[in-house]
Order: C-alpha cells, then sequence, then structure tokens
C-alpha cells in the first residue's frame, strides 16, 4: 500500500510527514558518514522498507511528543499532530497548513534509527554495555569491568534539536 503524505491539509489518512523520496534526499544531502556516504541500510533497503520504517517514524514521533506540541490541530479530522495553528517557532509564525522542516527531518532520522535495528522503544535508560579497564601501577596490574547505561537524551539528540522549536518546554515555568 503506498504511503500516504501529510500535504497540509490535515488529512484523515496521513502516515507520513514525508515522502521516501523526500527522505532519500535528506539522507543524500544530511544523513552521510564523514566520506559522505549514506547508510547503507537506508540507500539498501526497499520503497516498502523505507515506507515502513518512516510510518513507525511519524507514529513515533507524535506519540512521543503528545501534548507537548505548540499550538492546536488545524483540522479536526486529521490523524497525524501536524500542521497546527497557532505555532511560533523561533520568533516566526508557522502557517497554518505548514509541515516545518524539522519535524520532516527529525522523522528520517527517526526511520534511519529504526532501519538501522533500533526498536526505537526500548528504555535506554537501562540498556548498557560492558565496559573493561586495566590500570597497572608498579607490577600490580588491576582489571574491572563495569556496565555503562546508554542514556536515551545522547541517542536521540539530534531529534530533539531538530524538533526544539515545534514542543513545548517541559521545565518551563509561567510567573503570573
Amino acid at each position: 500500500m503506498a504511503l500516504v503524505v501529510e500535504d497540509g491539509t490535515g488529512k484523515a489518512t496521513s502516515e507520513s510527514y514525508i515522502s521516501v523520496a523526500d527522505a532519500d534526499t535528506y539522507v543524500s544531502a544530511y544523513a552521510t558518514d564523514k566520506d559522505g556516504v549514506a547508510p547503507a541500510t537506508w540507500t539498501g533497503a526497499s520503497t516498502a522498507v523505507k515506507e515502513n520504517a518512516l510510518r513507525v517514524a511519524t507514529q513515533w514521533i507524535d506519540r512521543r511528543h503528545e501534548g507537548r506540541w505548540k499550538g492546536e490541530k488545524s483540522v479536526k479530522t486529521q490523524r497525524l499532530s501536524w500542521p497546527r495553528s497557532g505555532v511560533i517557532a523561533d520568533g516566526i509564525t508557522v502557517d497554518d497548513d505548514a509541515i516545518p522542516r524539522g519535524l520532516t527531518e527529525a522523522e528520517v532520522e527517526v526511520a534511519l534509527l529504526f532501519v538501522g535495528g533500533d526498536t526505537l522503544f526500548e528504555n535506554y535508560e537501562t540498556t548498557s554495555s560492558l565496559e573493561l579497564e586495566r590500570v597497572k601501577v608498579e607490577g600490580i596490574e588491576i582489571e574491572e569491568r563495569y556496565a555503562t547505561a546508554r542514556s536515551e537524551r545522547d541517542v536521540y539528540e539530534k531529534v530533539n534539536a531538530l524538533l526544539g522549536q515545534l514542543v513545548e518546554d517541559a521545565a518551563t515555568v509561567v510567573r503570573g
């Protein structure tokens, strides 16, 4: 089934904020390694796999930020969280029918994680790896193994930065 992309009209059937073709363009331009090579997990994936990854990424982003998006849905019956009205990002009013670039780019970044094997729903605060440290002093060697946790904040820092202007700050304090 073809991916239904939100075009700013507030479709009741939308599944993604970005098309596979536009996601491919983003990956080619921005999601490359230091040598300018895009991830093989994305470039080698079929259109169906990419569509599925974009659907999952959209769901993840919408659910993760539910209740924190700025403004309100533009259309009462729209399926996704965007488009929205009453949103000001970086001092500029976002059009009621716009799908912000930061949102589409964040969706692709999450889709890349998913295609690369990230489940997106695991608890990174408890995910750990085993580290080994050896110290040798005056002929005595001590070896210690310990686990290090991988923070969700570290893993999704780029995604959070791309969405930063579109969500309310959880730590906002209103004084009256």
